[in-house]
């Protein structure tokens, strides 16, 4: 039984399902610099990163409290290491470690369907969701 708050989606058949994924802490995930095709320092996407910091927050402390975002990010998961490699959803991220500043306890949720992908599909799933 889904928990109030919990995201769901659809398998093909329309049936609802829980998508796999990992909740992390923000600073446990590894982020590649240069990696993201936006500017990260421009004052548009600060503002934007600040809108979501608020956003998270409010969702995180609402009653019944919610998952701090919408959109899990998407991450890599390497099995061998067990580090989770950013792929899409810097932004996000970053909104995530700037609630945690301001003295959330926040996990990120993420999506981890890239288990085999290529550095060439990874790179086009970062361009894709940008």
């Amino acid at each position: 039984m889904p928990t109030p708050g919990e995201r769901l989606d659809r398998d093909p058949a329309g049936m609802p399902y829980k998508p796999a994924g990992r909740a992390y802490r923000p600073s446990d995930i590894e982020v590649v610099d240069g990696w993201n095709p936006r500017d990260m320092k421009s004052a548009e996407t600060l503002k934007h990163i600040e809108e979501l910091a608020d956003s998270i927050v409010a969702r995180i402390t609402s009653e019944p409290p919610l998952p701090a975002l919408i959109y899990p990010v998407k991450i890599k998961h390497y099995r061998e290491t067990g580090r989770a490699r950013l792929i899409a959803g810097e932004c996000r991220l970053e909104g995530c470690k700037l609630a945690e500043k301001r003295g959330y306890t926040v996990y990120v949720p993420t999506v981890d369907d890239l288990q085999d992908a290529t550095e060439v599909q990874l790179m086009l799933t970062t361009m894709t969701d940008n």
